[in-house]
This record gives C-alpha cells, sequence and structure tokens, in this order.
C-alpha cells in the first residue's frame, strides 16, 4: 500500500522498522518515537493486513472474443454519431473525415485482436 493511503494513527512497516502514520508525510519510530519523513509514494505494509502471495489465485472475468467486437463496433458507432453531430457546417462538408478516421482505427483493433493468443 502506498504511505498516502495509510490512515493517520496507523501502524506499518517501512524498511523493515515499524512506525505508526503522525501526519500526511510523517510517522513515528516504534523504536524511538522520534517522527520521520515518508515519501507519499513509498510502499508500506499495514499492520494486520496480508500481502498477496505469487501462488495466490488470481480471478478472472472470461469474455468471449466475438463479444468483445460486437461491443467495439456499437462503440464506434456512437462516437462517429457523437463527433459528427458536433461538427460545424463547414467540417461536414468534408467527406467523411472523422468516420473513416474512426473506422480505420476500428479496424486496425479487429485485427489485432484476431492475433491475440487465446490460452486453452
Amino acid at each position: 500500500m502506498k504511505f498516502y493511503l495509510v490512515p493517520v494513527g496507523k501502524t506499518f512497516i517501512y524498511k523493515n522498522e515499524t512506525y505508526t502514520k503522525s501526519g500526511p508525510i510523517t510517522a513515528s519510530s516504534e523504536l524511538d518515537g522520534k517522527n520521520k519523513m515518508i515519501p507519499r509514494s513509498a510502499n508500506v505494509v499495514v499492520q494486520g493486513e496480508t500481502v498477496a502471495k505469487q501462488d495466490d489465485p488470481v480471478t478472472t472475468k472470461s469474455v468471449s472474443l466475438d463479444d468483445v467486437k460486437a461491443q467495439l463496433k456499437i462503440f464506434n458507432l456512437e462516437i462517429v454519431e457523437l463527433v459528427t453531430s458536433h461538427c460545424s457546417e463547414d467540417e461536414m462538408q468534408k467527406p467523411d473525415l472523422f468516420k473513416n478516421g474512426f473506422d480505420a482505427a476500428y479496424l486496425k483493433l479487429l485485427s489485432q485482436l484476431d492475433n491475440i493468443p487465446v490460452d486453452n
């Protein structure tokens, strides 16, 4: 957990030393009671919380490639509709500038999805 997420008053371990958070960027050492500045981005282990191990099972959600493609098609159509509905008269005179760009990006993404290896 990042130090900035630890609530004030909570005990944690940082660099193999035990501290109690005393402020937004300070903590009191349990060894000598002195306050020390801790970087907000520092990784700490809060007392009583477990850390996931490599052998812990990871839960995933499976979605079929066809479902992903169907949702991407809907997304592409909605984006084209949204952009073209907010175009000025001059922009609307350009022959499908936005639609062609979005369609090309959509087709490229679909081809990339087809190349993703699937676990059996």
